[in-house]
């Protein structure tokens, strides 16, 4: 806003001379024209336009001065001018919309307290607030993923709408005739999935599937964690028994399983290894629960390697990316379910035909905030 009234500041004193014209104070009537532009969140000269000022001296308060102000200030050429400035910037799409990813990156920045603090506005001004949503992009992964969607969408855009120049004039309806395209061309459920929350992220469209017209994804169409494949077959797995065991035996990410040390691990007053603590996704910190019949073989594998290494290095030093670490997720999910309802003796299945309560405890220790993702990820 400061920027607004600087510029309209220096062309007061260029056209006027003087501040005040025919008794009347053009720095005030000058200040009343950036107040409404403040109001319309237009923030620099170039962002007025005809209508702006047509639409401004249709107020309710109009006076004389202010048509004598604007006519000075806004010939019909700086009018043109500012209208082709608005619609035809100097820098390309692709590089408009890169600049806008790149000022979203908070690598190393907790997504879990960007959420608390978007959170606590919400409840401070009594407003509704998507629990999952958060500002920026937290993982490189995941600007890397949506770098691709958005050089792709970039290049059908420039090929479909030759005209649209500039950011601002990219709309819902450009992202979902984009994202219906997509489908149309057989690419699969989980793609357009992430297209749409590339979109979403970048334009804050804030759709959803059923307002696209996505169709929903099929976790039966899921080959990989749930089917034997080529990459399940390019490791030995006994080159990496103790990752698997960790992996089956506490559910972490790939990620935690070249980072975690002998201190990640937590004990009963025994000795015996009953939870991990680990940061993951989104910079979230959980303790997951060691399942009761990896306990003992999971001590030993720590207090050994502790004898090896000592107690602050990192455990391993490989974890190949041909291991399905996500398939042990699964096997985590399901034995813990079934260890706490034999426990709990539950026969409940009030949520999906599962226990709600045994399931939001599995949900925690995976470190995931839905339980819906757990049956459609986990136990199917």
């Amino acid at each position: 806003m400061g920027n607004l009234k600087k510029q309209i500041g220096f062309k007061v004193k260029q056209k006027f001379k003087t501040e005040i014209k025919n008794g009347i104070d053009m720095q005030k009537v000058a200040d009343k024209f950036v107040n409404y532009c403040h109001q319309n969140n237009i923030s620099t000269l170039y962002e007025v336009n005809h209508s702006t000022i047509q639409n401004y001296l249709t107020q309710e308060n109009y006076n004389p001065s202010d048509k004598l102000f604007v006519e000075r200030i806004f010939t019909d050429k700086r009018l043109e001018i500012a209208s082709k400035k608005t619609f035809e910037p100097s820098k390309p799409l692709g590089v408009q919309i890169h600049y806008k990813m790149q000022s979203m990156l908070k690598i190393g920045a907790s997504k879990h307290d960007d959420k608390m603090v978007i959170r606590s506005f919400a409840r401070q001004n009594n407003l509704y607030v998507n629990p999952l949503k958060n500002a920026g992009i937290h993982s490189y992964q995941t600007y890397t993923n949506y770098k691709q969607t958005s050089k792709e969408f970039t290049k059908w855009l420039e090929q479909k709408y030759p005209d649209i120049k500039a950011i601002e004039q990219i709309n819902k309806d450009h992202a979902k005739e984009y994202l219906l395209s997509r489908q149309e061309k057989g690419l699969s459920a989980w793609t357009t999935d992430k297209d749409l929350a590339a979109l979403n992220k970048v334009f804050e469209f804030n759709m959803t599937k059923k307002e696209v017209g996505l169709d929903r994804k099929r976790y039966t169409d899921s080959v990989r964690s749930r089917k034997d494949s080529i990459m399940d077959k390019e490791y030995n797995p006994k080159n990496y028994e103790n990752q698997i065991t960790i992996a089956q035996a506490t559910g972490i990410r790939r990620q935690s399983m070249l980072k975690i040390t002998s201190q990640n691990f937590n004990r009963d007053i025994t000795g015996k290894i009953i939870s991990i603590t680990v940061k993951e996704k989104g910079g979230k910190t959980r303790d997951a629960k060691v399942l009761e019949k990896y306990q003992d073989k999971l001590t030993k594998i720590v207090d050994k390697i502790i004898l090896e290494k000592g107690n602050y290095a990192p455990l391993f030093e490989k974890y190949p990316r041909a291991i399905d670490n996500h398939a042990f997720r699964a096997e985590y999910a399901r034995n813990l379910y079934k260890e706490l309802i034999e426990k709990a003796g539950s026969t409940k299945n009030d949520f999906y035909g599962y226990d709600k309560q045994i399931v939001k405890e599995v949900s925690k220790n995976l470190g995931h905030e839905r339980e819906t993702i757990v049956i459609q990820s986990y136990f199917r």
